[in-house]
C-alpha cells in the first residue's frame, strides 16, 4: 500500500450495525426483563451499538410503524435503555474519579512538602518515596487497571499540553510499577 493511505489498527472495530442487525438486537432486547438489561448490554459490541443515536432512531422508526403492545414494548425499551446507559455512564465516571484520586494520592509522595509541586528530575529521596508509594498501592490493590488507564490518559494530555515534568513523573510511576510487578513475580 502507499504511504498516503491511512492505516487502520486491527483494534479499531466498526460497531455500526445494519438495520437488520439492529432489528434483531432490538427484538432480543425488547423481550429482556429490565433488570437483566445491564448484563445483556455489557459486551463491548452491544454497548457501542445501543449507545449510538442511530440505534435509538431505529427504535423510533420501528415504533412509528408499530401498533398496540409492540409499540409499548419498543417505547419501554427506549426508556429502559436510556436509563441503563445513564447508570453505566455514571458508574464509569465514578470509577474514573476514584482512579484519579488514587493516582493523585500515589504520586503525591513525590511532591515537595512545602509547595506540593514536583521538582524534576526527582531527588533520590522523592524517588524512594514514590517507589514506596507505588509498592504500598500495589500491596493494597489500589494500583489497578483503572489507575493505569488514568496514568495513560493523563500522560497523553500532559504531552499535548507540553507539561514535560508531569509526563516524567507519570513515566517514572509506570517504571516503578513495572519493576515492582516484575519483582513480585520473580519472588
Amino acid at each position: 500500500g502507499s504511504l498516503g493511505k491511512k492505516i487502520r489498527s486491527p483494534m479499531m472495530k466498526n460497531f455500526a450495525l445494519s438495520n437488520q442487525e439492529m432489528d434483531t438486537l432490538i427484538d432480543e432486547l425488547s423481550v429482556t426483563p429490565v433488570f437483566e438489561l445491564p448484563n445483556k448490554i455489557n459486551s463491548e459490541r452491544i454497548m457501542r451499538s445501543v449507545g449510538r443515536p442511530q440505534f435509538f432512531l431505529r427504535i423510533a422508526e420501528l415504533c412509528d410503524s408499530a401498533n398496540g403492545e409492540r409499540r409499548q414494548q419498543l417505547e419501554a425499551l427506549a426508556d429502559n435503555l436510556s436509563a441503563t446507559l445513564s447508570a453505566v455512564a455514571e458508574r464509569t465516571e465514578s470509577r474514573l474519579e476514584d482512579a484519579s484520586q488514587r493516582l493523585a494520592q500515589i504520586i503525591s509522595a513525590a511532591a515537595e512538602e512545602d509547595s506540593g509541586e514536583f521538582l524534576v528530575p526527582l531527588s533520590d529521596t522523592k524517588l524512594k518515596a514514590l517507589r514506596t508509594s507505588v509498592e504500598n498501592a500495589l500491596t493494597k490493590n489500589q494500583l489497578d487497571e483503572a489507575v493505569l488507564s488514568t496514568v495513560h490518559a493523563s500522560t497523553k494530555k500532559a504531552q499535548e499540553d507540553g507539561l514535560d515534568g508531569v509526563v516524567a513523573i507519570l513515566r517514572k510511576l509506570l517504571q516503578l510499577y513495572a519493576a515492582s510487578t516484575l519483582n513480585f513475580i520473580i519472588q
